[in-house]
């Protein structure tokens, strides 16, 4: 029969601590970009919103080149942290297949121990390789997407700030939606 217990067990026994260590690992790891990512974009954000907001003051005084390496140490920052996830989500997918390979050889070594015939072992090593073969791609982009959620965590933080706020008998003043039917028109705009 394919469907063999000691194969099966073998194959959970020998892939789950890889599993569980490589989601603790970048459970961990994730988290810390999270808050980076958090940290980082407020001063990014911060140091747009003040450099357009002083931007005549910045020119007319000159400061244009001491303002640039703020900027610049935020942005570097902030983009060492994406490549970050980057990286991770490159990895990712690697090491489901290296988990699956590691998969394959755990059933080869029960069925070896256990004294199995080789053409169980061979039946079950199709089987085993198809399904890995068919579950692999999809598996990568739950993990990819998994991955992208959680190093994007830091918003739910906002989202929660927003609920308590509203829980609290807060509310906010509505304002009416801008509807824009043919044209778009701006008028009496003064930077004085």
């Amino acid at each position: 029969t394919i469907y063999n217990p000691i194969f099966f067990i073998s194959l959970i026994v020998f892939t789950s601590p890889f599993l569980l260590i490589y989601n603790g690992i970048y459970k961990k790891r994730l988290k810390e970009i999270s808050k980076r990512r958090d940290s980082e974009s407020a001063a990014m954000y911060k140091n747009v919103q003040q450099a357009m907001e002083a931007y005549r003051e910045i020119v007319v005084f000159g400061k244009i080149e001491s303002f640039k390496p703020v900027f610049k140490k935020t942005l570097e920052e902030y983009t060492k942290t994406q490549s970050e996830v980057y990286l991770l989500n490159l990895f990712s997918p690697k090491i489901v297949e290296m988990v699956a390979i590691l998969g394959i050889f755990s059933i080869f070594i029960a069925g070896y121990l256990f004294g199995s015939q080789l053409s169980m072992i061979a039946e079950f090593l199709i089987v085993f390789s198809l399904a890995a073969f068919r579950v692999i791609p999809s598996l990568n982009k739950l993990i990819l997407c998994s991955n992208y959620i959680k190093s994007c965590s830091y918003m739910f933080n906002y989202f929660e700030k927003e609920r308590s706020f509203k829980n609290n008998g807060n509310k906010y003043t509505k304002s009416s939606p801008i509807s824009f039917r043919n044209n778009g028109e701006l008028r009496n705009l003064s930077f004085y």
